[in-house]
């Protein structure tokens, strides 16, 4: 379905969009050297023998593949750093057009999740940050196990959002309702924790599970969930603080807003 980040399929529907720059294709340098460019001739060869591959389905004239292209880029080389066999790539689909027909795209970018070569649709965020941690979940546990106070600290940097549960065992209902949320979230890492000292720096005295806001340009915000644990508690609390308190609108911006799930 075309969108507010794709630009449509259909030439009628693009031809007023980004005029000066129509023909003018995704740059590629040495900033993509981790992004892998498929064709139909090694599409199969590259796709069915990986396990796990991310594929960009882009046009060289739209606006929206320009904007993606950096931090796709930035995604691959993180993902690469993170688990080599994991394949980030993309196809120019007006020039294959059998692959952009075989694989039902409509607008541009459309993104598809490759697990042993049988497709899915992407439903991440279109920033580097949202790109690495849906394919980390998608191919690593739904949460990342923190045993110390600084493993929280580094968790903080390289997230905008963490959520973290503290649990004396890693099993029970709550901390399978925990879990549930995490596979399920896109716009948070999650963090379990058995360690109180690592639970302590989030200002957790006692089994829970508390968030942590950590935008650039705002006060650090820690916000414990009240009440039971449970898949839904843990998912509305994510929902209603996932945010900063200022949003400058962008292009970037806006598939954050409009897809925040948050009504305005």
């Amino acid at each position: 379905m075309v969108g507010p980040h794709f630009c449509s399929a259909e030439e009628d529907d693009y031809e007023d969009f980004d005029d000066e720059d129509e023909g003018t294709p995704v740059a590629s340098d040495d900033s993509e050297k981790d992004v892998v460019v498929l064709t139909e001739s090694n599409f199969d060869e590259i796709v069915n023998k990986a396990k796990f591959a991310l594929v960009e389905f882009y046009a060289p004239w739209c606006g929206h593949c320009k904007a993606l292209a950096p931090e796709y880029a930035k995604a691959a080389t993180a993902l690469k750093a993170y688990d080599a066999d994991i394949v980030i790539a993309k196809v120019d689909a007006t020039a294959e057009t059998k692959l952009g027909e075989k694989y039902e795209v409509r607008g541009y970018p459309t993104l598809k999740w490759f697990v042993d070569g049988e497709a899915t649709e992407y439903s991440g965020g279109r920033d580097e940050e949202g790109i690495v941690r849906w394919v980390k979940k998608k191919t690593g546990p739904p949460a990342t196990t923190a045993e110390t106070a600084d493993d929280i600290k580094k968790l903080e940097e390289d997230n905008e959002v963490i959520v973290v549960g503290y649990f004396k065992e890693f099993k029970g209902d709550a901390f399978e309702a925990f879990l549930d949320a995490a596979r399920k979230s896109e716009d948070a890492a999650y963090v379990q924790t058995k360690k109180s000292d690592a639970a302590a720096a989030v200002g957790i005295k006692k089994e829970g599970v508390a968030l942590v806001k950590n935008f650039e340009g705002e006060e650090r915000v820690v916000v414990p969930l009240k009440g039971d644990v449970s898949e839904e508690s843990v998912s509305d609390l994510v929902k209603g603080e996932k945010l900063p308190l200022i949003i400058p609108f962008t292009d970037k911006s806006g598939e954050k807003i409009f897809g925040s799930g948050i009504d305005y």
